[in-house]
């Protein structure tokens, strides 16, 4: 009687079966292939009247290359695979690159671009934490199914390439919502640029 080997699918590494692993759709994960999807994942977040486990006004989800996952339990998700599409890796050179991640139908961008840190040498990008800050605290919440967030590491570890967008069936609602809490499209491309 043979027995097939378990072998991680990032590393090809034989996996021992008493050893920790994450099942994925993909195959199986070691344990240190798996801490790296978490370094390099994506986070989609949703901000809308009553989304999250707790009724709460937000959701999140961490989408990696195998699997999607909550990020406080880490527990399995499918809601993001009825919003984007899987992600895929865009080398602009040997090392350098960013996560591309494209919407289903039905969801339109509103501003697309990158994001970093506040710091004092690009103050017009200020607006996207403070965006952030708004919707966290809750000072409003975006009608229908809200504003998403699409936060993908990029190879300059300083900058996050950013995607708000929304159902193409609350876009007006949406934008005039952004707009009268101070964040309308313009003022977010500019953060984003």
């Amino acid at each position: 009687m043979t027995t097939e080997k378990l072998v991680c699918i990032e590393c090809e590494e034989e996996l021992d079966p008493n050893d920790g692993y994450r099942w994925t759709e993909d195959g199986p994960l070691c344990y240190a292939c798996e801490q790296c999807e978490f370094e390099r994942a994506s986070t989609l977040v949703q901000f809308a009247l009553g989304v999250g486990e707790d009724g709460g006004n937000k959701r999140t989800a961490k989408i990696t290359d195998h699997f999607t996952v909550d990020p406080e339990y880490f527990e399995e998700v499918d809601w993001p695979q009825d919003v984007v599409k899987p992600r895929r890796w865009v080398a602009t050179d040997g090392w350098r690159g960013y996560f591309e991640t494209e919407l289903r139908g039905g969801y339109t961008e509103l501003a697309d671009g990158w994001a970093t840190g506040r710091y004092s040498d690009v103050p017009w990008k200020h607006r996207v934490q403070d965006l952030g800050e708004a919707l966290e605290r809750g000072d409003f919440v975006p009608p229908g199914q809200g504003l998403f967030v699409l936060l993908e590491p990029t190879s300059n570890i300083f900058s996050l390439a950013t995607t708000f967008f929304c159902s193409c069936d609350d876009e007006e609602a949406v934008k005039a919502c952004l707009l009268e809490n101070g964040f309308g499209v313009e003022v977010l491309d500019r953060a984003l640029s």
